[in-house]
């Protein structure tokens, strides 16, 4: 398989039929993660690959994507998540560029479980996340250019990120953003310098 950007589907709420279709239509791999087949079979788009244990995936669907052509990868491993095993295997797979659909919705911990497996994928994958009715980015030390930021949105590090953000309303520069509501609610007009200088994933939510 090619590089490109690899869809990542996982079982919770996906952000709605037309942004969810088009992110489908220019997705190069398109990966469901255990339960989040059901939103493929709906749809009677088959994915190209269905990783994890496997455990919430319907039968007779692992059975559609088979019969479509889908490579299915049974990780049995309890050890992480399966959105995090299907992280890892894009890593290996040299697939950096990573769309996530599926992780907000029912249980709250499957919420910050999903959260916590965006923050500890390997650093050289390009992560963002489709939710309902936001827009979510991860990154990494290293990262500085300039970016577009428009309306309200709000930066959360889980663990303690040093940044420089020049632009928006409130800026910061060589300050630490950690899990706390100081990077709540800022507001953009237009182009944003961001730089990490070090320290953990930066978390960027902007509202739709």
């Amino acid at each position: 398989m090619t590089s490109g950007e690899a869809l990542l589907i996982a079982a919770g709420e996906t952000s709605g039929a037309e942004r969810f279709q088009s992110t489908l239509a220019s997705a190069t791999h398109i990966i469901a993660v255990d339960g989040g087949l059901r939103h493929l079979r709906a749809l009677d788009k088959a994915p190209t690959l269905v990783v994890g244990d496997l455990d919430s995936a319907k039968e007779e669907d692992l059975q559609w994507a088979k019969e479509n052509g889908a490579e299915i990868l049974r990780l049995p491993s309890q050890s992480e998540s399966d959105l995090a095993k299907a992280l890892n295997l894009c890593h290996q797979r040299g697939w950096s560029d990573i769309l996530v659909e599926g992780i907000e919705g029912g249980r709250h911990d499957h919420l910050l479980g999903g959260l916590a497996a965006l923050t500890n994928a390997h650093p050289s994958l390009n992560i963002r996340a489709n939710l309902p009715s936001t827009k979510l980015t991860r990154f990494v030390t290293g990262f500085s250019d300039i970016i577009t930021l428009s309306g309200t949105f709000s930066l959360f590090s889980f663990g303690t990120s040093n940044v420089t953000l020049l632009g928006p309303e409130w800026e910061l520069n060589n300050d630490d953003v950690t899990f706390s509501t100081r990077g709540l609610s800022n507001m953009g007009n237009g182009e944003a310098e961001l730089t990490i200088h070090s320290g953990d994933p930066l978390f960027l939510l902007i509202n739709l």
